[in-house]
Parts: structure tokens; sequence; C-alpha cells
């Protein structure tokens, strides 16, 4: 093996210190953190004892756990987080390291975090939330190991954050940043959990913090393209799209996000799905099922049910639980075909049920089934269900999907015909902050059409333009 370490002085590109190393393979590790120590030294720095553990190359001398476990760093920072696929990647890199080296602490705390991310994107559908349950045994097993290491604090954190003990989170993450100020991870975690109790401005300067720390991250763009679109500031947001999708071309969510904020602050759809044409992977499920939402704003119904035809039996996606037989359900209304629309929402509602009686406290269950009643015409149990996935997941307790739930139960109240209820959960909607929902939004989605002539519904409009 062969290095050459330089450190340069950018302003006048300088040569501070330069050494040369060539050392078998199996050394590694030891040149790693030699030459961290000679550039701290060159620098003049004093390396705190967190630092210092940092340069022990993750606490492994097994170079293929070693391998394992950049390739899980490296899937944190570009996988998909739209796809479980990207999620289960991850978990999988760091279960390997921790196979290959049972003692390798820092795989250990960072496996933990990706269960906890697991659960906390929505991906662990089982009734046990087994997702969790993996993320408390890896914590464990990492302070049994290393009972001092800085990462344990961001595994911790990670996991009160899936629990939705924001307070606690914050407490661990805010101690990582102290132990490891250089690193962006904990900054990035805390910016999410700001984002989650409704500091979004906050979330917004954590989330900027930590890509100084980490500028070639286009994900971290992301998240501040996500925080600005939340904020309703559009045109900033498709900026930092712009800036990510520069760095790396190849994550779908990065398109799907652009398209969406093109809708919510220009109402542009032949934009947004030009945008959308270009990712990568255009049979995607995401990608099938935001191509299937623009062919409803631009009331291409016939288009929109090729899309979803095309769609898995099921649940179409992750995000939101709704099932295909849901989408077909709408889709037929809007063509008229109320037959086929019927049998569509029977079978949801049978699909629906056994899934809430698995796990009654799932509140995207609980939307979806409302609106599956509200086309069948069952109006009041269509109110009692969008508003138990509403008491489950309220924007006090979910800042970032709570609005979602309040949308869903005025979806219910316009199928249902009740306007001026539909309308007072509008009007809440379009005073939080929200990443799906928009005056523009409103002005385009066929569900509203029936508000389009109420003096309220009006007043929202002119107020928004």
């Amino acid at each position: 093996m062969r290095v050459t370490a330089r450190l340069v002085r950018v302003d006048d590109e300088t040569t501070v210190w330069s050494e040369p190393y060539d050392r078998p393979a199996s050394e590694m590790f030891a040149v790693q953190s030699e030459i961290a120590e000679k550039v701290a030294t060159a620098l003049d720095l004093t390396l705190t004892s967190a630092e210092r553990e940092a340069l022990d190359a993750g606490g492994t001398r097994d170079a293929a756990a070693y391998r394992a476990y950049l390739r899980g760093v490296d899937r944190m920072a570009t996988a998909d987080r739209v796809a479980p696929e990207g999620a289960r990647e991850i978990v999988d890199a760091f279960a390997e390291a921790v196979r290959i080296d049972p003692a390798f602490a820092l795989a250990h705390t960072r496996l933990s975090a990706a269960h906890s991310g697991v659960y906390n994107l929505g991906f662990d559908v089982t009734p046990e939330r087994v997702s969790l349950t993996r993320a408390r045994q890896s914590m464990d097993r990492a302070r049994e190991i290393s009972p001092d290491t800085a990462w344990l604090h961001v595994s911790r954190g990670r996991y009160a954050y899936a629990l939705r003990d924001y307070e606690q989170a914050i407490e661990e993450l805010t101690l990582a940043q102290r132990q490891m100020p250089g690193a962006s991870e904990p900054a990035r975690l805390l910016a999410s959990v700001l984002r989650r109790q409704g500091r979004i401005e906050r979330a917004l300067e954590e989330f900027r913090r930590s890509q100084q720390l980490n500028p070639r991250s286009s994900d971290l763009l992301r998240e501040i393209g996500l925080t600005l679109t939340i904020l309703r500031r559009y045109d900033e947001a498709l900026t930092e799209y712009d800036r990510a999708l520069a760095l790396s071309s190849d994550q779908v969510g990065l398109y799907l996000e652009k398209s969406t904020a093109l809708v919510l602050g220009r109402g542009d759809v032949d934009a947004a799905r030009r945008v959308q044409e270009q990712t990568p992977t255009p049979t995607d499920p995401y990608v099938v099922r935001r191509a299937y939402r623009l062919d409803l704003l631009s009331r291409d119904y016939r288009r929109a049910l090729d899309r979803v035809l095309q769609s898995p039996r099921g649940f179409v996606d992750q995000s939101d639980l709704h099932p295909q037989d849901l989408l077909l359900g709408d889709v037929y209304r809007s063509l008229g075909e109320d037959a086929l629309a019927a049998r569509s929402y029977e079978r949801a509602r049978a699909f629906l049920e056994r899934e809430r009686d698995q796990r009654p406290e799932e509140h995207r269950v609980h939307s979806a089934l409302g609106r599956v009643y509200a086309g069948l015409g069952r109006k009041a149990e269509a109110v009692a269900a969008a508003s138990r996935g509403l008491e489950l997941c309220p924007p006090s307790k979910d800042a970032l999907i709570g609005p979602t739930r309040i949308e869903d139960l005025a979806r219910v109240h316009v199928v249902n015909g009740e306007y001026d209820a539909a309308l007072k959960y509008i009007e809440d909607l379009l005073a939080l902050p929200s990443f799906t929902f928009s005056v523009k939004m409103l002005e385009l989605h066929p569900v509203w059409d029936p508000l389009r002539t109420h003096p309220r519904y009006r007043a929202l409009i002119a107020a928004g333009r």
C-alpha cells in the first residue's frame, strides 16, 4: 500500500506538510491513524479523547468488516429514502460488518440507527415493530463493547426519535455534537427531530450546519430543499434540489421532490412531469405513484388508470399505505364508472380492515380506511376512521406527517358532501407548514372540484394569489 499525504494551505497553495507511506496493506488502519495525528500536529490542533477514538478506524482491525461498514456509511449518504430497498441495503451492510467482527462497536451503533430509520420512515409494517427491537438490541450490544463511544449517543437519539420521544432525542444528539463537533450526522438528525416538532426554521439552520460540515452530500441538500418546501419557500427549494442533482443524479427521491415543489409553488404540472421523466428508474413504484398524481392533476384519468394497474397489489408504496384498490376506486369514480369504483373500494375495505385489526395504532391505515368508507358512502364510519388517523398523528405530535392526516379528513368530508367541514380543515391545513399541500394544489386537484363555487373556497384562492 502506497500513500502520499499532503497538507496544503488553500490561500496560497503552499505545502505545509507532506509524507509518503509505503506499508503492507495489513497496516492500513495504523497508517490512517498516523496520518490523522500528523495532520493535527501540523495544524497545531489538540485532539480530544473522542477525536482520538475516532481515529481508530471505527474499532475494528478486520479489513472486510471495515469495507462493509464503509459501504453502509456510503449508502446512508446516497440511498434513496423513498424506497424500502435503500434502507434495507444500509441495514444489510452494517449487519455484515458486525457479522464479520462481532466486537465492532461503531458498526453496532450504525446498525441500531439504521434499524430505527427503517421504522421511522414507515417501512416496518410488522405488528411487532421488529425494527425497533433490533435497534435496541444493536444499541445494547454497542454499549457492552464500548460504553463511551460518542456514536452511541447518535444511535440513542435515532431510537428516541423513532419512538417520538423528541426531548430525549435532542438530549442525546446534543451530547453527540459536543463530543464530535466536526461530524455532520448529529446536526442532521437533530434537524430531523426539530422538523417533526414543528420548529421548522430551527431545523433549517441545523440542516445547513450539517451541510457545511459535509458539503458534498446531495442528501443534505435534498433535506434543505424539503424543509424549504415545507416552509412554502418553493423557489429556494428548487435551487437546492438543482444543487443536489448536480452532485448526484441517480437519487429517485430528488426528482420526485423537485417535481412536487414545482406543483406546490407554481402549479406547473407539465414542468413537474418533465422532471419526473428524468428519473433513472421510471418503473419504480414510487415514480409510478407520483406520475399517477400528476395524471390526476391534469385530469388524464385513463392514463392514471393505466399507471395504477401497473402498480403492485396490496400497498402501492410504504409512504401512505394506500392499497392499489383505493387508488383504483378513486380513478374509476373520476371516470364516472361507479360500479367498478364500488367493487374496488370494497376490496380495499376488506384489505385495510385486516391491516387495522393487526396494527390498530397505525395512523396511515385509519386514514386510508376513512377514504375507502367515504367512497362506499359510509359517511359516519369514514369520518370516524379519518378522525382516528388524525388523533393518532396530529401535527402537534408530528409536524411533518400530521398535516396529511388533516388533508385526508378534509377529503372525506368533500366526498361526503360536507363542504363547510372540509373547508374548515383546509383552512387549518393552509395555516400549517406542509410538503404536500398549497393553494396551487387546492386549485389543481380534482378532489376539491365540489368546493369551487363555495365563497370560503374562493376567498382562500384569492388570498393565496
